[in-house]
């Protein structure tokens, strides 16, 4: 059985992921430092090493999620796809 195709430029769900990802990371990590500032009346929340750090720590935590789901998803949905072809085959014999 032939497979089809979506007609229309090819894109990555994967490179799409990981920028959503860096974005919510790095817009978190832009986030925090005035958040903090206001919880903790410390003004010293909105220094510029400061706002560095939380968006270094925002894009290390979208990185790590990124690697965590493709380790652990991918691996899943491989299994399923595996599983839905022997299915496919079976039912095509």
């Amino acid at each position: 059985m032939a497979r089809s195709r979506i007609a229309g430029p090819r894109r990555s769900v994967f490179r799409e992921l990981l920028a959503s990802m860096l974005a919510f990371g790095a817009g978190i990590g832009l986030l925090f430092p005035p958040f903090a500032a206001f919880a903790l009346n410390d003004s010293g929340a909105l220094s510029a090493r400061f706002f560095m750090m939380c968006v270094a720590a925002g894009l290390t935590v979208g990185v790590v999620n990124y690697l965590l789901f493709r380790f652990f998803v991918c691996r899943e949905m491989r299994r399923v796809v595996e599983g839905m072809r022997h299915i496919n085959d079976a039912v095509a014999t």
